[in-house]
């Protein structure tokens, strides 16, 4: 009491201490103070790991640094987490993980695409969707949080407005509500700055001082035991790609492309230029791989060097010029590769996640 006073407004616990440990706490607070000890109590249920109990015994017991180590992002473990309800009982599950790696991926590249250029104007059905948003998830969150119902408001926003952004119907004087929309989501669950890498780097540090090398997983090593292109190396080796293609040095191009994608870099033709931002996960360019480059909306044809031609996506037509690896050289047909990239397509929208800027193939 001497350090945090007599009462707390908001006190957590899990629902096994309701008795007796908080009655105590209750009796032995404010018996010596005569004040109200607690205002609110927060007790959430016990946590289900793949369907059982968590505990020691069962050996399901698992710490976030024992997550991280097995190669799950922070942001992933964050977001599952919050899911359900603190009343509900929730069932922590490498499925759910994966689930919830790509809700969070879903949001970086929408508020990602609310970043790039959009025409001038404004319409007042984006305006007022945004406030609704806004609405819905504080009311949500004031009763008694229920993250779930927040959570369901802000993908409901999302979708809409992807779809609009599709048909040509979002301008520029409606990104601003729309982000802050998003914003005032993420002040609460805090997913949209990617800096799991960071985060998990330092785990992987305190892995390797304390001799448990053992437990490090090869997915830990991919994301965070790399070196990473400072933004400035990532803008110099853009202005390089940029300058290979206007030279129409297309072999130059192809290279510093594929070396930013092994880095982790997404790279976004735009009407105003190039624009990049980095991956919340990695891929890399293998050799004799055909690849295939997502067009954007003020590309119309294929890009004006060799391909195989143009593929489309049958569920959001979204278009992607397919042909061979030019730094490797490649061994498949065109047939071949664009059966493969339409079932990749395919398998995007059956798992709910958006389409990547490029797919290297495996021939």
């Amino acid at each position: 009491m001497e350090e945090l006073g007599p009462s707390f407004d908001l006190h957590a616990g899990g629902e096994d201490l309701i008795f007796p440990h908080h009655e105590n706490e209750i009796a032995q607070s404010e018996a010596l103070s005569g004040k109200q000890f607690v205002r609110y109590w927060f007790h959430a249920r016990f946590l289900l790991v793949e369907g059982q109990k968590m505990s020691k015994s069962l050996g399901n017991f698992f710490t976030i640094r024992d997550l991280v180590l097995r190669g799950h992002r922070p942001s992933s473990i964050r977001w599952l987490l919050t899911q359900v309800p603190y009343r509900k009982q929730l069932n922590f599950t490498s499925d759910g993980l994966k689930a919830a790696a790509s809700s969070v991926e879903k949001l970086r590249h929408f508020d990602f695409r609310l970043s790039t250029p959009f025409p001038t104007g404004a319409n007042p059905e984006m305006v007022r969707l945004a406030e609704e948003t806004t609405a819905r998830v504080k009311s949500a969150l004031d009763d008694d949080l229920n993250t779930a119902e927040a959570q369901a408001a802000i993908f409901d926003m999302l979708s809409k407005v992807n779809t609009a952004i599709d048909a040509g119907q979002v301008f520029q004087d409606d990104i601003r509500p729309l982000r802050d929309a998003l914003r005032v989501f993420d002040e609460i669950f805090g997913v949209l700055t990617d800096d799991d890498k960071a985060k998990m780097k330092t785990i992987l540090d305190w892995a390797r001082a304390n001799g448990r090398e053992n437990e490090i997983s090869p997915a830990l090593i991919e994301i965070a035991g790399s070196d990473q292109l400072t933004d400035e190396q990532v803008d110099q080796k853009v202005r390089a790609m940029e300058a290979a293609r206007k030279a129409r040095n297309f072999r130059t191009s192809d290279a510093l492309r594929a070396e930013l994608t092994n880095a982790g870099i997404i790279i976004e033709n735009t009407k105003d230029g190039v624009r990049w931002k980095r991956k919340s996960y990695q891929t890399s360019i293998r050799p004799n791989c055909p690849v295939a480059i997502k067009l954007n909306q003020w590309e119309v044809h294929a890009p004006d060097h060799d391909t195989w031609g143009v593929v489309s996506c049958e569920s959001c037509k979204d278009k992607f010029a397919l042909g061979p690896n030019r730094i490797y050289g490649t061994h498949t047909t065109p047939e071949d590769g664009a059966k493969e990239l339409e079932g990749l397509l395919k398998e995007d929208h059956q798992r709910g996640r958006p389409h990547a800027n490029s797919y290297e193939l495996k021939g």
